[in-house]
């Protein structure tokens, strides 16, 4: 008879290995009795962590008589620091079994995805933990990155003092990905996005569309880009700003103005976006966004890192929109 590993008292027959794209089914089936209805579809993960050729992803996988127990996938990233490009690793999408948690496995996963990690020569480990893992992150020595936290604005107000600029604003349909990158973040530490990844991250989503508004210059010449999306919390229609590239600062401030979201996007209510660092958050407010106080926030919001080479100082202020993260 085979054994119910649900049911198992004990973590004694726990294997921790390294799976990869083959483990996919198992570890969907995870995450279906983690998440139920609420579970992102295989498609999803599919997509978020092998449908981009600059990314390589794994699964650092328990098992217990065969099934998937808990999982932590580890995904290589290269990330810009003062001029310099290196190689990272961010965990994204832990989870361990109801029926297997409070026995340490998480740990286990987490130790053994930097373990890998190391082995592959990354100078770090970054991520973004919930208000559950983050103590074990915190106890295993991991440091902030920087404050991550939630913007909002309402898309409608008497007071929008953003400055002219001579540039035509218009949503489109088709985006140059080679262009996006070009324009791309430029305060570091964050991020390398290639076209390939913004290609992927915007142009290959299974199921969420994004709405794009463009600047043009008198001369034709594209001069920024904001990526959009609806999605509805609890009955109100959220649009979230999840990235934003500008070739000037005032360019920026019109691309997600109260005027423009007004006229592309009149349905929804509220103007949302999440970030991670200071620079970040002070052209956000600049743009008319409110930072949500921690307490305030109806989720916990952390960012995280753990140095692997002791020659690499750890940046202290990252720069990450919310599209080089979240997967909305």
């Amino acid at each position: 008879m085979t054994p119910n590993p649900l049911s198992a008292s004990s973590s004694n027959d726990l294997r921790i290995r390294i799976a990869g794209e083959e483990a996919l089914g198992a570890v969907h089936e995870l995450v279906v009795a983690c998440y139920g209805d609420r579970a992102e579809p295989i498609e999803w993960w599919k997509w978020w962590y092998f449908g981009c050729s600059e990314r390589t992803s794994r699964f650092v996988i328990a098992e217990s008589a065969g099934r998937v127990v808990g999982v932590q996938p580890v995904t290589t990233i290269w990330f810009s620091d003062s001029g310099a490009r290196r190689l990272g690793v961010e965990l994204t999408g832990a989870m361990v079994h109801p029926a297997w948690r409070g026995r340490g496995v998480f740990r286990s996963l987490v130790v053994r995805a930097c373990e890998q990690a190391r082995a592959d020569g990354a100078a770090l480990v970054v991520t973004m933990p919930n208000a559950r893992s983050c103590p074990v992150f915190r106890r295993l020595g991991w440091s902030p990155m920087g404050r991550r936290s939630l913007f909002l604005r309402w898309p409608f107000a008497e007071d929008d003092r953003s400055e002219e600029c001579d540039c035509r604003f218009e949503v489109v349909d088709k985006v140059d990905w080679a262009l996006m990158a070009d324009m791309g973040v430029d305060a570091e530490p964050a991020l390398v996005r290639s076209p390939e990844w913004y290609s992927w991250r915007y142009g290959r989503h299974p199921s969420r569309p994004y709405s794009f508004v463009m600047a043009t210059n008198s001369q034709g010449i594209a001069t920024g880009c904001a990526v959009f999306t609806r999605k509805c919390h609890r009955g109100l229609d959220v649009l979230w700003l999840v990235d934003v590239l500008a070739a000037s600062q005032t360019v920026g401030r019109r691309l997600v103005s109260r005027r423009t979201t007004g006229r592309f996007f009149p349905q929804s209510l509220v103007v949302a976006t999440l970030g991670v660092g200071e620079k970040l958050s002070r052209q956000l407010v600049g743009m008319g966004f409110l930072r949500v106080p921690r307490l305030l926030s109806p989720k916990r919001l952390y960012a995280l890192q753990y140095g692997l080479d002791e020659e690499i100082e750890l940046p202290l202020d990252w720069n990450l929109p919310m599209g080089s993260w979240d997967g909305i």
